[in-house]
């Protein structure tokens, strides 16, 4: 039986290597289009990780083998794909820094720590580690070679299957698009920006990991940097969101997408994210529920529930702008049944900040 490889990422190319290696038959079909996560991503390998500053699950197991296998692929490829670099963990307060540690000293964790950094390297930061055994891995130059060299092979072809559960011939790595829309079951996808950004002078000996973000050393005075901050929708959307906070277009310093962010922000965007009140009845909202008026879609949910607080079903969700002030007139399509929403412009909890306020 030949196997078939839905979807060249990261997942599908390490997959099809180890068949490769095995001497399995397969092939492997990607569609190409889009822009796919394991060609923007900045390849981070952090063995401690989260602000709880843990160690990756089973990383002491897990590390040694990829980077055996990368050695691999390094050598059948003739391409250099991984860069050990030391990690600077940084403490963004007092109370991270008092957390971080307490936690130094486990041996599940002191194992990565190589030391305390001296108060001139943290530059106003609360503290901070330097953290063994992290890298880049060349995501995009992983995925780019191993595409031409199974296309050479005669095994690698741009299509697009359509997803089917039951056939047991195939192994869908189709990423996130997958996740996003249940074909693997339930699953919570990130959503993160990814910059890259040119920056001379900056220090290339380490990456910097603190406060939620992260930036990475491409060399030749490049950099990737980012943060995850967006748990209900894959966009590339900043403004929409009323995230354009995130985005420093005043900085000299160019990056991918700086062009489009500005001209979202001079156009004010074609969306706006809204809260919506849902006459519900046994079902609340999960997310991708369409958002209808006047008898047509015009919007889509991004998440909701019950707040049992204020005792009402919740949605939010993406409206057109020109519509983003209207308060009647909406309908939410929950599980094939319309139910009337109302826009909600105030917080339902505590909308003057009066208890979050007081003593």
């Amino acid at each position: 039986m030949a196997w078939t490889i839905v979807g060249q990422g990261l997942a599908g190319s390490c997959l099809a290597w180890e068949l490769w290696r095995r001497g399995v038959n397969f092939c492997i079909v990607d569609r190409e289009g889009g822009i796919a996560a394991s060609r923007v991503a900045a390849g981070l390998v952090n063995p401690v990780t989260g602000k709880n500053f843990e160690p990756s699950p089973m990383i002491g197991e897990f590390l040694p083998e990829a980077l055996a296998f990368y050695r691999c692929i390094e050598e059948k490829l003739g391409v250099v794909l991984w860069h050990p670099l030391p990690i600077m963990r940084l403490a963004g307060n007092d109370d991270e820094w008092a957390k971080m540690q307490a936690k130094a000293s486990r041996a599940d964790v002191k194992v990565w720590v190589g030391g305390e950094l001296a108060k001139s390297e943290i530059d106003g930061w609360a503290g901070g580690f330097e953290i063994r055994g992290g890298g880049r891995f060349d995501v995009k130059m992983f995925v780019d070679r191993t595409r031409e060299f199974f296309r050479a092979q005669g095994i690698y072809r741009k299509d697009e299957i359509a997803f089917d559960r039951d056939e047991m011939a195939r192994v869908w790595c189709d990423g996130a698009a997958g996740l996003v829309l249940g074909r693997h079951g339930e699953a919570r996808c990130a959503k993160g920006e990814i910059l890259t950004v040119r920056a001379t002078g900056w220090d290339e000996a380490r990456i910097r990991v603190g406060a939620g973000g992260w930036l990475v050393p491409l060399g030749e005075g490049c950099f990737k940097l980012g943060s995850t901050y967006e748990w209900e929708r894959l966009d590339m959307e900043p403004s929409e969101a009323g995230l354009e906070r995130f985005v420093a277009l005043d900085k000299q310093a160019d990056f991918i997408g700086k062009g489009a962010a500005r001209r979202e922000r001079d156009t004010g965007g074609r969306l706006r994210l809204r809260c919506f009140t849902v006459d519900a009845l046994d079902a609340d909202v999960i997310g991708d529920e369409p958002i209808w008026r006047e008898g047509k879609v015009c919007g889509w949910v991004t998440s909701g529930g019950y707040a049992h607080a204020s005792k009402v079903s919740v949605a939010l969700g993406y409206v057109p702008r020109e519509l983003a002030g209207e308060t009647d007139g909406w309908s939410i399509e929950i599980l094939g049944e319309m139910r009337t929403a109302r826009l909600q412009a105030r917080p339902l909890f505590d909308p003057e900040g009066a208890r979050m306020a007081s003593r």
